[in-house]
């Protein structure tokens, strides 16, 4: 479906339910960047799911995207772009790029978002999805996101928007030091939302946040 960048970003209905999202959804919880509030009050998630589920677009819930994916939670997607603590200067690495949500919500915190995604069909969902909002500073590239995505390095932050087992060394090197890598880790009875900071060579300093639920890395 064609869509209207004008048509997207101004109907009245979805504006109204963006603003209850912000208010209810993340600053009862917690999220009081006003940066993040600003980029998840200005995206239409809607546009980055099937018409089919634009009646629950702004719903507290992840929903499909296609492929076996999902679009994450409203707070979920608030909360990794507060954690990660951009700066308008800084390049993300996004592994799990979907549909383009998540990438474009950070692409108004940083200068730019290259977003690995191993599914050609929401590599061309989200690249649509970019035209159609006339995002120039975000780059979805079909890959193995467990390779991350040297051509671009080196990061300043790497986000990975879906469950692993560990951090690969490729996150790590293409990290600059005392860059932030933020990922759900598979633990033995939940994922645990992880943030891990890189030293000159190896991890400085790793955190384990709080349980969180993402569909697994293939």
């Amino acid at each position: 479906m064609a869509f209207n960048k004008q048509t997207v970003y101004s109907s009245d209905e979805f504006i109204t339910q963006r603003k209850q999202m912000v208010e209810v959804q993340l600053k009862k919880r917690g999220i009081l960047n006003p940066l993040v509030l600003a980029a998840m009050l200005e995206i239409p998630r809607h546009l980055f799911l099937e018409e089919t589920y634009w009646n629950h677009a702004y719903d507290d819930c992840p929903l499909p995207i296609g492929g076996s994916q999902t679009i994450s939670q409203p707070y979920m997607v608030a909360k990794a772009a507060e954690l990660l603590s951009l700066s308008q200067t800084d390049r993300v690495l996004e592994i799990g790029a979907g549909s383009g949500y998540q990438a474009v919500v950070l692409s108004k915190l940083c200068q730019e978002v290259v977003g690995v995604e191993n599914k050609e069909e929401l590599v061309k969902k989200s690249r649509a999805n970019l035209i159609a909002l006339g995002v120039n500073n975000v780059n979805i590239v079909l890959g193995d996101g467990k390779m991350g995505w040297p051509t671009g390095a080196p990061y300043d932050r790497v986000l990975v928007s879906c469950a692993s087992d560990e951090a690969f060394e490729s996150w790590q090197v293409q990290l600059k030091p005392n860059g932030i890598l933020i990922f759900p880790k598979n633990e033995e009875r939940a994922q645990i939302f992880c943030r891990y900071t890189k030293g000159e060579m190896d991890w400085k300093t790793k955190e384990g946040l709080f349980e969180v639920r993402f569909v697994p890395l293939q």
